[in-house]
């Protein structure tokens, strides 16, 4: 096996499910020769050098080695077991790495190749940067992606009407919805070259159906994941009627889900597959670093820990907070881990080590999208000096309430509308604080459009208490669910 890239290629996690590294017959009628197919027709003349994310056992990587001979093959994945099957292959180049903290340099690839991971990250959008990252200028971006989160989708009404997410447990996908992954490329000034579609409602259907049963079939569960014919070397397994069964049913499924994609693949509506060719421009401006990644100014501290002194005495022993806008050190959990049960901190980048004590963790994500935190989970939300950042403070705000347990509340801060001229004077003429943070708020509220903007969201109105600090230039709002 020749190492994509050196010491990273390391027994990183432990072995987790075996998605395949046989190449793909593409003379089959089946839904891995369909993306094979697709990616071929992206890819063009297929020179250059190509990193596919989360490859898992090499699958689509040694069949486009046989398609394309003069591309440079390059693979990772967290999975440091299927990383020493994919290297088994000599054309290969691969590596153990999280795809969050790629170890390339940025502008490495002509081709960023992702199938089927991007549903396995809590945060897409995360992923996304950094596989943008290591893209060339000009360079193209080519993905399959399962969005599982579509309203009507029957892993959606499931999962509504009965709490329970099937494909979170037998496959660890988290739901994806169209709208918010082309929303984010959009936004992020990325621009989508092509765009397909498959798994329409046949093929969701029976994937769903499939998926339902291996979670409820420890013996139909163990044969899938370990001795199938789509993700194994044939012959593995010893025939048995049932499995013949299995195999039948599984092919004609495919068969059926293929002609369906074949046909509505211009079709997005009631589709959950989604085929994207993105570009990145040879000018783009990724998400900037979190508060803190470079720094801070005296004058900065000192107002951060006088918003700090405000905010620890709302928090109690035993509690288990969310950090929304935690900042690349977590300064703030960091403060209170010696008052509180437990902290998480979210945002855009985040330091390895997450503080002093076992009782924080620090982890990357978009605090402007869905936060990788379960419904209901954490007793308090704080988020300081955030919200006069984000794009979408509705969204947010919706998914702050969404993560607290009944009865628990959210603490943020805000600076007041008074305070704005303030502000960028210190920044811009006096240079005594961050003048990009400055740059970067995109509204002052007062009082009652705060109290409007958290009543809106859900929280209770009797629950929602608001005050001044700093002489009135900031806010504190304290909310109830």
């Amino acid at each position: 096996m020749k190492d994509a890239c050196g010491a990273n290629n390391i027994d990183a996690t432990p072995v987790m499910r075996h998605w395949g590294e046989e190449a793909i017959d593409t003379s089959s009628k089946s839904l891995p020769r369909l993306k094979f197919e697709w990616f071929c027709d992206f890819l063009g003349e297929g020179k250059g050098r190509l990193l596919e994310i989360g490859c898992n056992g090499g699958r689509f990587l040694k069949t486009l080695s046989l398609r394309y001979p003069g591309l440079e093959l390059f693979g990772c994945d967290i999975d440091s077991q299927a990383v020493k099957r994919a290297g088994n292959f000599p054309e290969l180049r691969v590596c153990a790495a999280d795809g969050n903290k790629l170890p390339f340099a940025a502008g490495s690839f002509d081709y960023v190749l992702i199938v089927d991971y991007l549903e396995h990250v809590p945060d897409f959008r995360a992923a996304l940067v950094e596989a943008f990252r290591v893209l060339k200028p000009g360079g193209k971006l080519a993905a399959f992606i399962p969005c599982e989160g579509q309203t009507f989708s029957p892993y959606e009404i499931h999962r509504r009407l009965f709490g329970w997410d099937v494909k979170k447990e037998t496959c660890g996908h988290y739901p994806i919805k169209k709208r918010e992954l082309l929303s984010w490329l959009q936004g992020a000034g990325f621009p989508v070259l092509k765009r397909r579609h498959s798994y329409h409602w046949i093929g969701q259907v029976m994937d769903f159906s499939f998926f339902w049963l291996v979670a409820k079939s420890k013996s139909l569960s163990e044969w899938w994941w370990n001795r199938n014919p789509y993700y194994h070397a044939a012959g593995v397994d010893r025939p048995r009627p049932w499995t013949r069964v299995a195999h039948s049913a599984i092919a004609m499924a495919n068969l059926l889900a293929f002609s369906e994609s074949k046909v509505l693949q211009k079709v997005g509506w009631g589709a959950s597959g989604l085929h994207l060719l993105v570009q990145k421009p040879a000018q783009v401006s990724l998400p900037k670093a979190s508060y803190g990644a470079h720094g801070e100014t005296l004058l900065d501290k000192g107002i951060r820990r006088w918003r700090f002194g405000k905010v620890l005495r709302q928090l109690r022993e035993e509690q288990t907070v969310l950090d929304v806008g935690c900042g690349f050190w977590g300064y703030f959990l960091r403060t209170a881990s010696g008052r509180i049960g437990k902290g998480i901190g979210i945002d855009r980048m985040v330091a390895e080590a997450g503080g002093d004590s076992d009782k924080v963790s620090l982890q990357a994500g978009d605090i402007e999208g869905r936060l990788g935190v379960p419904d209901a989970s954490v007793d308090v939300v704080t988020s300081l000096a955030v919200l006069e950042h984000v794009q979408d403070p509705e969204f947010a705000l919706s998914e702050m309430y969404r993560v607290l347990k009944p009865g628990g509340k959210l603490i943020l801060t805000t600076p007041s509308k008074r305070a704005k001229p303030l502000l960028e004077f210190l920044a811009f003429r006096l240079k005594w604080i961050n003048s990009e943070e400055i740059a970067d708020h995109k509204r002052y509220y007062d009082g009652p459009m705060l109290r409007t903007a958290l009543v809106g969201r859900g929280f209770s109105p009797e629950g929602v208490e608001i005050r001044t600090f700093q002489a009135g230039f900031n806010l504190m709002a304290v909310a109830r669910k």
